[in-house]
């Protein structure tokens, strides 16, 4: 990354970062508060300001990505539900869960 730069484009948040370029282009997508990237975009060229960058990449390295699921649009898995929930939302269970619920309520 140019030091002296002010804007960055996505190619020299690569090369600084070392993520791919999909990863960058995600981060990009999600709105700052929920751990994106802070940039905007002039046509379809995406910069971002290389303090905020700077920022961000400094935030991520202490702290981590703070990425709640319900507002994770690209679905990076920051918060990753437990195998039980997957296999409940994907409907393995729903025959087994439902036979709990009946033998619990008999007693």
């Amino acid at each position: 990354m140019n030091a002296s730069a002010t804007l960055v484009n996505y190619l020299s948040i690569v090369e600084y970062t070392g993520l791919s370029k999909y990863r960058i282009y995600q981060f990009l997508g999600i709105n700052p508060e929920y751990g994106g990237i802070p940039c905007f975009r002039i046509g379809s060229t995406v910069l971002s300001k290389r303090e905020e960058f700077l920022v961000w990449w400094d935030e991520q390295i202490k702290y981590g990505t703070r990425v709640y699921e319900s507002h994770d649009p690209y679905n990076l898995g920051f918060k990753k539900p437990d195998k039980l929930r997957i296999l409940m939302n994907r409907g393995y269970l729903v025959n087994l869960v439902s036979q709990i619920k009946d033998d619990v309520t008999e007693l």
